[in-house]
């Protein structure tokens, strides 16, 4: 249990949002810093579909990471935009890997972090 506690510890204090959602684009967890890059509550996250929050022209960019997760496949990271509860848009950088239950892949871990200052630095 201690080992447990340690490790919901790390999830919940990352910098980086963390995110675990099934292969339907639904939010299933969001760790703090989620919710800061979101502006959505944890609680109002949960069960929402990741298309409130992705831009409908990446839609399909989307739809073909789920589809390569779900056959077990790393995501390498890259960059992505988000759309905040407020409406803005932000860039981002995202990445993930499937989680597997008896050998299969069940759902999806995102790892994501906001990059709008980098990209200001860039330009």
């Amino acid at each position: 249990m201690e080992s447990e506690a340690k490790y919901r510890n790390l999830i919940e204090n990352s910098k980086d949002a963390i995110a675990i959602v099934d292969f339907k684009g639904n939010v299933l967890f969001g760790n703090n810093a989620a919710e800061e890059l979101t502006g959505y509550t944890v609680e109002e996250g949960i069960g929402m579909n990741m298309r409130e929050i992705i831009p409908k022209r990446l839609w399909p960019k989307s739809l073909a990471i789920l589809l390569k997760a779900k056959m077990g496949k790393p995501i390498p990271y890259f960059e992505y935009e988000l759309t905040r509860k407020d409406g803005t848009t932000i860039p981002v950088e995202t990445g993930g890997q499937a989680i597997f239950k008896d050998g299969k892949p069940v759902a999806i871990k995102i790892i994501t972090r906001d990059i709008t200052e980098r990209k200001k630095t860039e330009k």
